[in-house]
């Protein structure tokens, strides 16, 4: 994953992201996500390489990263912890999605970071039978 700053369109992207289908993405970031990475490196002191790595038991950051079958299982732990049943990373995505959509994210951008090629996907992830159609949706990216 790369994560880098487009100077033709002001914005930061992660690029050449392959997620499912084997298609190739570059995900726009939310300025208030880049903030929140940049403070986590500056925090964790680490510079390059993968984002969400694992911690030894002697919490040191491992340089691999972790596996999607980890992430399933780190978010399942912390899920049964806060005694939330059936919560996966998908339904966290999902939840994201709907939250942005909510506090008045703009439908195709949502759309664009989620990396649907259609509109309608994103329509059906996100619920939209169950929110009111008719109100204004604005979202500065």
């Amino acid at each position: 994953m790369l994560f880098r700053s487009i100077a033709t369109i002001n914005r930061v992207v992660v690029a050449n992201v392959t997620g499912k289908g084997r298609k190739t993405r570059t995900i726009p970031m939310p300025g208030w996500v880049v903030k929140a990475i940049r403070a986590w490196h500056r925090e964790t002191g680490l510079r390059s390489g993968v984002i969400v790595r694992g911690i030894s038991r002697h919490g040191r950051h491992l340089e691999s990263g972790l596996s999607t079958d980890g992430i399933y299982k780190l978010v399942r732990g912390v899920a049964k912890i806060g005694r939330i049943t059936d919560c996966t990373p998908h339904t966290l995505r999902r939840t994201g999605a709907r939250h942005l959509f909510e506090q008045g994210g703009a439908l195709k951008q949502i759309s664009l970071i989620l990396g649907h090629e259609s509109i309608k996907t994103t329509e059906g992830y996100i619920g939209l039978d169950k929110v009111d159609l008719d109100r204004p949706t604005t979202l500065d990216f």
